[in-house]
């Protein structure tokens, strides 16, 4: 779906004239377009540009903008998305097959900033700091579902920026959807969504099928991540990753997955792995987790998407 940009607000006059842009500071670069650091001439406040290409419809030779953007657009503008945890957007501009989105200036995402602290499989960050990061991650998926009644569909270290404060905010919302139905009640969408290593397995079964609770999974898988130090799902491909998931957490049934002999992608042909805990190979989530984090993240990566964790009650977890 494509959309004119004749409405949209701004011009290339009065970008220039409100923000110096650093061409050379480019800070990020992802499947919509780059960002750049730039600073409000009036303010002086450090700012992130971010420069997506749009093309012209040359049936009317009219601008168009991809609804990926304008999803994006509509969802941060909105008065009712200021949050503490999520990224805020202050100016849209629109130039010549451009479109020019002028965020608050963070300088790190969670990825850069679990390399910067040396985080491995053999160490991963400190039990407070996964705490913290772990609960504003969870209160931003909690206004996200409850009071915008959206779906991120893109959680992944990369679009969780860390402020110097050490606060976590959602960002990149490309991908996001309004969900339109009650928290629990399923709707058809693409299921070519969520970095595979994030992926719920119904999606990677074949599933279109989702809710909500898509991101949960997503959530538990993160919070893992920042506990042992590396990804917990790492496969190479959509099929390395299922597999890694049914040998850790056992290879799904009816039973705990119902539907799944349904799924376009499964075959009742797979290794039957035992079902276990997700930590029971990684002694050292324990470690840094503490067993009631351990309890928040398998009350996550649970098979049935009806029996996971929502954001509501996520946010009201002992560990926190």
């Amino acid at each position: 779906m494509m959309a004119s940009a004749r409405n949209m607000l701004g011009d290339e006059q009065v970008l220039n004239s409100r923000y110096e842009i650093f061409h050379s500071k480019l800070i990020g670069e992802g499947t919509y377009g780059k960002v750049y650091k730039a600073r409000n001439k009036t303010t002086g406040r450090e700012v992130a540009l971010k420069k997506m290409p749009y093309t012209f419809d040359q049936n009317t030779d009219e601008e168009c903008i991809p609804s990926t953007y304008l999803r994006e657009i509509a969802l941060l503008k909105a008065p009712s998305t200021r949050h503490p945890h999520i990224v805020e957007l202050i100016d849209v501009f629109v130039v010549t097959s451009k479109v020019w989105l002028v965020f608050e200036f963070i300088d790190t995402d969670l990825r850069k900033f679990m390399k910067l602290h040396g985080c491995s499989r053999v160490k991963g960050l400190n039990h407070d700091l996964v705490q913290r990061f772990s609960y504003h991650l969870c209160r931003g998926i909690e206004h996200m579902h409850t009071k915008l009644d959206m779906i991120h569909r893109d959680l992944k270290p990369q679009n969780l920026l860390i402020t110097r404060q050490h606060t976590l905010k959602l960002a990149d919302y490309g991908l996001a959807r309004r969900h339109g139905l009650k928290e629990n009640a399923p709707h058809s969408f693409t299921p070519e969504v969520v970095t595979v290593w994030y992926r719920a397995p119904e999606l990677l079964l074949g599933s279109a099928v989702y809710n909500t609770t898509l991101d949960l999974w997503s959530t538990g898988c993160i919070i893992a991540e920042m506990a042992i130090g590396e990804p917990l799902f790492g496969g190479d491909s959509e099929i390395g990753t299922i597999v890694m998931i049914f040998q850790l957490l056992g290879t799904p049934s009816e039973a705990t997955l119902p539907g799944i002999t349904t799924f376009p992608h499964f075959s009742k042909f797979s290794p039957m792995w035992p079902p276990k805990a997700w930590n029971a190979s990684r002694p050292e989530a324990l470690q840094r987790l503490g067993r009631c984090g351990v309890d928040l993240v398998a009350s996550l990566l649970v098979y049935d998407p009806r029996r996971r964790n929502p954001a509501r009650k996520v946010v009201k977890h002992v560990f926190f």
